[in-house]
């Protein structure tokens, strides 16, 4: 295999939280926290946080270094989608391109892949995608990972996109 072989999976987190349904205003700036470069747009929902964290749970350094078999994270925190009768039915895709431009990985559908069909409001506001090297069969400047979550019973949308480089 020319290129490496890359592994993404989709993690939901669970937590525990209050929920208050809050109106998005296109045109009203929105209060957010955006790190690790990550160039992010959002349509119908709000977008609070986008950051990147390693496995453990802390956050990765704003120079995106990775090392091969290292786990990180894309946190996306948001609030809005549409629910009904207290479940949220969303879906993410995630697409894998190395500094030369070449295509690595596609994947989309990812929660229909691991058959998540819904989820609670409250685990919804929480969404982690995992990305990680496996290994590497030849150098490259950089990943770029692009993503999208969209919510499958209205118009809410996130989508961006963020580089890794490696150790």
């Amino acid at each position: 295999m020319k290129y490496p072989f890359i592994l993404v999976t989709i993690c939901l987190s669970l937590f525990s939280c209050e929920y208050s349904v809050k109106t998005y205003d296109k045109t009203q700036k929105q209060d957010s926290k955006i790190r690790n470069g990550i160039k992010v747009t959002a349509t119908a929902v709000k977008l609070e946080q986008a950051f990147l964290i390693n496995e453990d749970g802390t956050l990765l350094p704003n120079d995106n270094k990775i090392e091969v078999k290292q786990k990180i994270k894309l946190r996306l925190i948001t609030n809005g989608w549409v629910q009904k009768e207290g479940r949220v039915y969303l879906d993410a895709a995630q697409k894998v391109i190395v500094s030369s431009g070449e295509v690595i990985l596609d994947q989309a559908n990812l929660f229909r892949k691991d058959a998540i069909e819904s989820l609670s409001v409250e685990d919804a506001k929480y969404i982690n995608l995992i990305f990680w090297l496996d290994k590497i069969n030849e150098l490259f400047d950089f990943v770029t990972v692009e993503f999208r979550l969209w919510d499958k019973m209205g118009e809410g949308e996130v989508k961006g996109s963020y580089k890794v480089y490696l150790k």
